[in-house]
């Protein structure tokens, strides 16, 4: 059985119960009135007989007989004796046991049948006034009734109103709870509707809630629910998407690096075989222990470069440390000047940055490194730092031969080479950019490349600026 089909039959079991029992009282009041009425009318009409305020036995001086009074024989008056026998022959005595039930003073009342008719009767005890004559009894007893006839149609008449009033009451309460369970239930419906349609594609079904009521507020409940589900499943496509990338990025980086060892390791292999299996002399010899030296060479800083750029994965997305830009530009000054004759290091500005000034001197080695290699011989190559709007900017500056600009966009993805040919026949591996990029980003910071062929490339490196607050927080934070 449906909800609603139990909510309807409830409201009309409780429309019945409250009405049976509000006509129930009704009926029982009315009829309870209607017999005390006729009581009190009996009681008046027996008390004014002993008072001699009416025709009687014991009216003044009047004889004993019955008194022409009421409509029939029923509520014509009798005198009864202690024994409960008439005190004038023809008179019938409506209730034979109402002198022995009588009480002294105090009427009894009674209701038995009559020629086919209920009739209620009274019983009440009259004694002799005290200046009576002698000739009147000291004891009497009057007895009146009063037919029910009307009580009886009374009765039949609220039979019939209870049998019409109490079903019309239970279909009227049945349909008016039905409009009730239908408006009170289409919430809940709209609810079961909306659930019903909710998939990972259609988490943007919201209610309507208009009202502030219980129903009003599962709307709102129920909306704050889809909101939570929907921020958990986009974040869990973001994370689904990252995931993806990342595994693509796995797999790319794996082959990637598998084919850029895949040449070294030929020549190195084909460099050795070759030697051992013919008779050389030592000239080749050393030549082919030049070439493998240099293919040895090739797969070290390829491997170191993979794992510096693992390494840089593998921590926090920003650097909690903290170097000074001159330290970190010293440090690649040790390391390049021997090598790259044309450097020249303008360090002009100075200022703390987040990040490690080993981290940040390789990041400065590897775009001078590229600078060299895109350039001719011995030409000039300028380092400069300067502060802009609230950053540290490391320029690495050459007059080479320049990128198109259809490669700018992808320089600093791995393994990816403007110039395929002569990076291989120059041994880079396409990391370098790569590396310095995530350098970068740890600091917090940005790499901006441009450059025009023929013209060369610059390269600049935007490190904010490590402000004094956060060096003494961080003080603070390694004291404590």
């Amino acid at each position: 059985m449906s909800f609603r089909i139990r909510l309807i039959l409830i409201n009309s079991l409780a429309a019945f119960l409250l009405l049976g029992i509000g006509m129930g009282f009704l009926v029982i009041r009315t009829q309870r009135v209607f017999v005390e009425s006729i009581d009190r009318d009996l009681t008046n009409r027996a008390t004014k007989m002993g008072r001699g305020g009416g025709p009687g036995p014991m009216g003044n001086g009047g004889p004993m007989r019955n008194p022409p009074g009421g409509n029939n024989d029923i509520e014509r008056p009798i005198m009864l004796a202690p024994d409960g026998t008439p005190r004038q022959s023809g008179s019938r005595v409506l209730d034979p046991n109402g002198v022995k039930r009588t009480q002294s003073g105090r009427p009894y009342f009674s209701t038995v049948p009559v020629d086919g008719e209920q009739v209620r009767v009274l019983t009440l005890e009259l004694k002799r006034p005290p200046n009576a004559p002698e000739d009147i009894p000291e004891r009497s007893f009057v007895q009146i009734g009063h037919s029910l006839r009307d009580f009886d149609r009374l009765k039949e008449t609220q039979a019939g109103v209870v049998l019409i009033l109490l079903p019309f009451g239970v279909i009227v309460s049945a349909l008016i709870g039905a409009f009730l369970a239908e408006r009170a239930l289409s919430p809940i419906r709209r609810v079961v509707t909306a659930a019903s349609s909710i998939s990972g594609a259609s988490l943007g079904v919201r209610l309507e809630s208009t009202s502030s009521d219980e129903l009003g507020r599962l709307s709102g409940t129920f909306n704050a629910m889809l909101d939570r589900l929907q921020s958990s499943f986009e974040e869990r496509d973001v994370a689904n998407r990252r995931l993806q990338a990342n595994l693509d990025a796995q797999k790319q980086f794996v082959a990637d690096a598998s084919h850029e060892l895949r040449t070294p390791l030929a020549r190195l292999r084909l460099t050795t075989s070759g030697a051992l299996q013919q008779d050389s002399d030592p000239q080749e010899l050393r030549e082919a222990l030049e070439i493998a030296d240099k293919a040895g060479i090739s797969m070290t800083r390829l491997v170191e470069q993979l794992l510096a750029l693992a390494r840089l994965e593998q921590q926090p997305e920003l650097s909690e440390e903290s170097c000074s830009v001159r330290d970190a530009l010293d440090e690649a000054q040790s390391v390049l000047q021997a090598l790259t004759p044309g450097l020249s290091i303008e360090s002009k500005a100075s200022a703390h940055v987040r990040g490690n000034a080993s981290d940040l001197a390789r990041a400065v080695i590897n775009l001078v490194d590229n600078a060299r290699r895109h350039s001719s011989p011995g030409a000039q190559i300028l380092v400069s730092t300067t502060l802009r709007g609230g950053s540290a900017v490391i320029s690495v500056r050459d007059n080479g031969v320049g990128i198109s600009e259809e490669h700018l966009e992808r320089l600093g993805e791995r393994f990816y080479r403007a110039d395929e040919h002569r990076n291989r026949r120059d041994g880079g591996a396409g990391l370098g950019l790569s590396i310095t990029r995530a350098i970068i980003e740890r600091s917090g910071g940005s790499m901006k490349i441009a450059s025009q062929v023929g013209n060369g490339t610059v390269v600049e490196l935007h490190l904010p600026i490590f402000s004094k607050q956060e060096q003494s927080n961080k003080s603070q934070t390694s004291v404590s």
